[in-house]
């Protein structure tokens, strides 16, 4: 089957995408303004709109998974609602399967900016399934960490324990739930090999926290 990941595909690794889609040929297209994925792994560059509408007509997708930007902290989010609109317009009305997933904002019950904004992408995805056009489904995922290489802002912290002054910028309050990447790629495998056509949302409970305690 052929396979797209798209949006911030910045933690992707070749393991994970052998996880997740064995034996698929999965294309990673990298859109504006995120980071670029493990080197391991072929990407395609998308730095002008025009460029996805003829990678969807060069390719026929059976598979499509738009990562947030949310699923890492304190990463720049100007792109996100436009990038998962152009994907949903592109897989308008394609006899495909559609998976969102969303980073930690989507479930998080404090209102703040960018709650709103994952509100409003739930919602756009919705509208799309509601419409008949697609068949998607959402999995709302904590802060995604990888075992190599490290996320930026892992590293960001690594670096300050090595200089011994560690400064976070989160509320004491806030939670910061994370995920291994590579248990998401054991999920994906599992929803795409049990997919059906309704619309469907799933939150990831925080495994991390409950490792740990």
């Amino acid at each position: 089957m052929e396979v797209l990941l798209t949006g911030n595909i910045a933690f992707l690794t070749q393991r994970f995408i052998e996880t997740a889609f064995p034996g698929d040929h999965v294309l990673a297209a990298q859109l504006p303004d995120y980071g670029a994925p493990d080197p391991a792994v072929q990407t395609v560059a998308l730095d002008d709109k025009t460029l996805l509408h003829e990678v969807a007509q060069t390719y026929v997708f059976d598979k499509v998974v738009y990562f947030s930007a949310y699923l890492e902290p304190h990463n720049p989010q100007t792109n996100e609602m436009e990038g998962l609109r152009r994907v949903l317009q592109c897989c308008y009305q394609q006899n495909l399967q559609m998976l969102y997933v969303a980073g930690p904002e989507a479930f998080y019950e404090q209102t703040t900016g960018k709650t709103i904004i994952a509100g409003s992408a739930l919602e756009l995805c919705r509208q799309y399934a509601q419409a008949g056009a697609i068949e998607i489904k959402v999995v709302k995922s904590p802060y995604l960490y990888t075992l190599s290489p490290a996320p930026r802002y892992l590293a960001n912290l690594f670096e300050q324990m090595q200089e011994g002054v560690l400064h976070l910028d989160e509320q004491p309050n806030q939670a910061m739930e994370s995920l291994c990447d590579e248990d998401l790629a054991v999920l994906l495998y599992r929803l795409y090999d049990h997919w059906t056509p309704d619309y469907e949302e799933w939150q990831i409970p925080d495994v991390f926290a409950h490792t740990m305690q």
